[in-house]
């Protein structure tokens, strides 16, 4: 019921705001559209498919004019929530040691 309550609120905003719905960014402000993404989680799978929607209709993943979804990398070269590591680094020639006895 819940999630029909928000889809109702969203869908009047989008009928008044058009694309530049103001009530998705007041939702996403209070961590609304975290908790609509954590419920993707939830067993029960209406609920998971009702979040699903919401998340496909009101705040959907820009893309490029190529139709691809662009890599976000901020400044600690963390790509799409993981880590990039340099790959032109060689491993040491003799190899690694992990002996931690003392």
């Amino acid at each position: 019921v819940a999630l029909e309550t928000i889809e109702n609120i969203l869908r009047t905003g989008k009928q008044l705001f058009g694309e530049n719905n103001e009530w998705c960014a007041m939702l996403e402000e209070c961590d609304g559209l975290t908790r609509i993404e954590d419920l993707q989680e939830d067993p029960n799978e209406d609920v998971y498919n009702k979040a699903v929607s919401l998340i496909e209709t009101y705040f959907p993943m820009e893309e490029e004019e190529d139709g691809e979804t662009d890599a976000t990398v901020d400044s600690n070269n963390a790509v799409n929530g993981g880590f990039s590591f340099g790959n032109n680094v060689a491993a040491p020639a003799a190899g690694f040691n992990f002996n931690f006895a003392q």
